[in-house]
């Protein structure tokens, strides 16, 4: 039996439960059945003191080395390069410092990486760090050109995310929601975390208008918050709108089996982001798999993601109204057929994890082979 090729995984992984998190470990289990895969954790507890977080920084980057000391020929999948001015240069110093030489794969999640390059603070340092690196993985073509005045089109690859075998739903399971289906209630979620920019309030302000208009429908909101201020000003709208009998609050949800729950009893999944280092939310792969429409912007790579009229419904940032219009037309059964059948299709053939598993593969493969130069040598 052929030994397996050893690759180092660097990153975020849980605990705690995050999507950075759950993205990081979801890629190496991908790929275990193909390599040994090493996994170096980069994670701090989220309440951690920036003394405790320098603490923690330096650590992860000592068994980064460590690892790379017994383990000299392998390549690293680097799946958190930071897009921000502090992760800059921590990166530099934790882990740039000791990949001189070494084959190195950094995946790009957020939307706004371009800024380390165009920016006069980190444009050099940025650019240095740069020659290192072998490739850069975006997860979204949009992502990818907004870098390509400063990375060469050979150092750049477009590989989209994909989900974990517990999240992703079966034919049957897409049988049964669309025969089952209750077509005078429509039931939508909103599953992700608890912030402003990700549209929760906009949400919670459409299913007023909602309400006015006499739709019948039920809300399940999932998601963590991280300021007491807000869930005690969400909770005020709540019951200043009537809301609190068809909106429901589940907290952060973990378990990937009732995250795939709530994606199969939705009809409608809603994420009018406006986040401002969003690139390919996770949630929406996992609406698509599971035949879910979706109801979004275009922010960050979301475009690349899902097309308008399609698989989702494209709406403008903090537009509650365009919202509540989008929901509505869902109560035509034949419009919510249309676009369930292209989400499932389009979870096959983009975001299979078989699909991603393989175009990994190939791009691991071609990096080993090529020299530092960026010529492939056969």
């Amino acid at each position: 039996m052929r030994q397996k090729k050893t690759i180092i995984v660097l990153g975020r992984f849980p605990p705690p439960h995050d999507g950075q998190s759950i993205l990081t470990e979801s890629f190496a289990s991908l790929l275990d059945d193909s390599y040994e895969v090493i996994r170096v954790n980069t994670a701090l507890p989220n309440d951690s003191r920036w003394w405790s977080k320098i603490a923690g920084y330096i650590s992860s980057g000592s068994r980064f080395a460590d690892q790379l000391a017994h383990f000299p020929d392998a390549t690293v999948v680097w799946h958190s390069i930071s897009p921000k001015l502090f992760g800059h240069v921590r990166d530099r110093f934790t882990v740039l410092k000791h990949v001189r030489g070494r084959k190195l794969i950094a995946v790009v999640h957020r939307g706004n990486f371009a800024h380390l390059f165009s920016s006069p603070v980190t444009r050099g340092t940025a650019l240095r760090a740069s020659e290192y690196i072998s490739r850069f993985v975006f997860n979204d073509p949009i992502l990818s050109e907004a870098c390509a005045a400063w990375i060469p089109e050979e150092k750049r690859a477009v590989l989209p995310n994909s989900i974990e075998e517990a999240l992703r739903a079966t034919d049957s399971e897409i049988a049964f929601k669309r025969s089952s289906r209750d077509r005078n209630t429509l039931r939508l979620l909103y599953l992700s975390n608890m912030i402003e920019s990700k549209g929760y309030l906009d949400v919670v302000r459409a299913a007023g208008l909602l309400r006015e208009r006499g739709v019948s429908f039920h809300l399940d909101m999932v998601g963590h918050w991280y300021r007491e201020v807000d869930e005690k000003a969400y909770e005020a709208m709540i019951q200043s709108e009537g809301l609190s009998g068809c909106i429901v609050h589940h907290g952060p949800v973990s378990d990937r089996k009732k995250i795939k729950a709530f994606h199969l009893a939705a009809d409608v999944f809603l994420l009018p982001t406006y986040y401002p280092t969003e690139a390919q939310p996770v949630s929406i792969i996992e609406a698509l798999s599971a035949g879910t429409p979706v109801v979004t912007t275009a922010q960050g790579g979301i475009p690349g993601m899902v097309r308008d009229e399609i698989e989702a419904l494209i709406v403008r940032p903090r537009n509650p109204a365009e919202i509540a219009n989008a929901v509505e037309r869902f109560s035509d059964p034949e419009l919510w057929e249309s676009l369930s059948r292209h989400c499932r299709q389009r979870f096959l053939d983009i975001y299979h994890p078989d699909v991603i598993r393989e175009q990994w593969i190939a791009l691991i493969d071609e990096t080993e082979r090529r020299d530092r130069t960026g010529v492939t040598i056969e």
